[in-house]
């Protein structure tokens, strides 16, 4: 189930398939899906089977088709080279009727030779209300907007009892901008450490969980 918080005024929904909704701006963001990925691992020698991939499109398709809004996607749809990755979600992307956006990212290399046959606008930046979508968060240097930002792949270490800990990926929000988890899953995460004043939520399958700060490690 979507949760709901307040970002600047706004509500967001949360979304288990790594994802978020701005419903008052029409707006469904990603970030991070890194097609081409698992292909890439398979043609070094790597036996990444092909359901990694098709998981995450038909977690696209899901979306698509529950939400009519725009869809923002907050850099590096691609991961290196044109692949049949990329067809099938071209032939995807075909079927949805909502705009689409790529915020460019650093593994976006190829796409501005296939995104316009896709019907998918490009742009390195964007302003969308109160926010400012860009995919590294380094990038984000507009003090009047509120970042939206990919790349950094964002997990948390929980810890239990008897020195047991769980990294988990996901959504981050700071004083600044906010962090989306990865939408591929064939990716890496990285440990975010967090202020005081940070807010975390965890992704535990299709729950999506309040990190408390008393719980995060010191």
């Amino acid at each position: 189930m979507p949760l709901t918080i307040d970002l600047v005024g706004e509500h967001i929904e949360l979304l288990p398939e790594r994802a978020i909704r701005i419903p008052r701006l029409n707006a469904l963001l990603l970030s991070d899906v890194h097609l081409g990925k698992a292909a890439h691992f398979r043609a070094h020698g790597l036996a990444v089977p092909d359901a990694v991939f098709t998981h995450d499109l038909d977690r696209l398709a899901s979306l698509a088709s529950r939400y009519s809004d725009d869809i923002y996607i907050v850099g590096d749809l691609v991961h290196k080279t044109h692949n049949h990755e990329w067809e099938r979600f071209a032939a995807l992307r075909a079927t949805w009727k909502q705009r689409v956006m790529l915020i460019v990212g650093n593994h976006d290399r190829f796409v501005d030779d296939y995104a316009t046959s896709a019907s998918i606008d490009l742009a390195d930046r964007y302003d969308l209300g109160p926010f400012h979508l860009v995919h590294k968060p380094d990038d984000h240097r507009d003090e009047d907007a509120y970042g939206i930002c990919g790349h950094e792949h964002p997990a948390i270490v929980l810890s239990g009892k008897s020195s047991q800990q769980i990294r988990l990926p996901a959504f981050v929000a700071t004083s600044r901008r906010f962090l989306l988890p990865a939408f591929g899953r064939f990716t890496g995460t990285h440990v975010v450490d967090l202020e005081d004043e940070d807010r975390a939520w965890v992704l535990v399958d299709e729950t999506i969980i309040a990190v408390p700060p008393r719980r995060l490690p010191a």
